[in-house]
């Protein structure tokens, strides 16, 4: 699983690649589910290939197994909950922590909780309420492994 190693190796060469809109990781393999617009959810969400929020989720979502997946929630997307994957990309709306390696936060995106990342990239035109922690890489993992834990009992 991707929270298991910090090294760089040839097959993460994927997730050193910004999207710079959601058709680029679709073309790129690393989206393969949606929560698709009009819809709520509720509960954790747990998948292996990257997710696509195009709607209101109360819960916490981890995309796990995917070294290239990415979590994208679009300009509707609402999370009320943690967020633990590879790659997240918000433009929408999160309240809840994020665990990733990358986070991007597009124009219009807002983020009301902690990141915790390896690198993080914000618009100007974006709002973060929380702290960044991009130093500190074990310990953002160990807390991404306090919610799989969470979610498997």
């Amino acid at each position: 699983m991707w929270l298991k190693s910090l090294k760089k190796t040839s097959e993460q060469k994927s997730t050193d690649v910004v999207y710079s809109s959601v058709w680029e990781a679709i073309k790129a393999g690393s989206l393969g589910s949606v929560l698709s617009a009009g819809s709520l959810s509720k509960g954790d969400y747990r998948c292996t290939t990257g997710i696509k929020i195009d709607s209101r989720h109360f819960g916490d979502l981890v995309v796990e197994g995917a070294k290239n997946a990415v979590c994208w929630l679009s300009p509707a997307s609402v999370v009320s909950g943690h967020i633990v994957a590879p790659a997240v990309y918000v433009e929408g709306s999160v309240s809840g922590n994020i665990y990733a390696d990358r986070v991007v936060i597009k124009p219009g995106g807002v983020v009301d909780g902690d990141v915790f990342a390896v690198e993080v990239l914000c618009s100007p035109a974006a709002v973060l309420r929380g702290n960044t922690i991009t130093t500190i890489p074990l310990e953002y993992r160990a807390r991404a492994a306090d919610v799989l834990k969470k979610l498997t009992r």
